[in-house]
C-alpha cells in the first residue's frame, strides 16, 4: 500500500497548505537554488501550483539562480534572489538571515497587486 509522492505534496497535506492559501493576498516561497530542476516536484513548483489554484500571486525568493531558472517567471509575479546573478554561489554566513529578510522585504515592497 505504499506510494511515492513528491515531498512538497506530503508536507502541504500535513500542514494544510491548500486551506491556508485560500483567500491569501500573496504567497512567498523559496529554495536554495532556483533552476530548471526546481519545476519537477520541488517545493517552489508545488507551492506555485497550490497558489495558482487558490488564485494567489506568488513571489519566489531563492538563495541564488541556476541554469534554467527562467521557467519560474511563468508562474510567479516576481523572482527575487538573495544573491544576484545567474549561478551565483550562496554564501554561508552569519548574514544569511539578514540578507533573506532584506530580500523578502524588497520583493514585497516592489510587488503591486493586480487591480480588478
Amino acid at each position: 500500500g505504499a506510494e511515492i509522492r513528491p515531498g512538497v505534496d506530503v508536507v502541504a497535506e500535513v500542514v494544510g497548505l491548500r486551506e491556508r492559501l485560500n483567500g491569501a493576498d500573496l504567497v512567498v516561497t523559496g529554495e536554495g537554488c532556483l533552476d530548471g530542476q526546481t519545476r519537477y516536484g520541488k517545493t517552489v513548483a508545488g507551492v506555485a501550483r497550490l497558489a495558482a489554484a487558490a488564485g494567489a500571486p506568488l513571489i519566489v525568493v531563492p538563495g541564488g539562480l541556476g541554469p534554467g531558472w527562467e521557467w519560474a517567471l511563468s508562474v510567479a509575479a516576481a523572482v527575487e534572489p538573495v544573491v544576484a546573478g545567474a549561478a551565483a554561489p550562496v554564501p554561508a554566513s552569519s548574514l544569511a538571515a539578514e540578507r533573506l529578510s532584506d530580500t523578502v522585504a524588497r520583493a514585497i515592497r516592489s510587488w503591486r497587486p493586480a487591480r480588478g
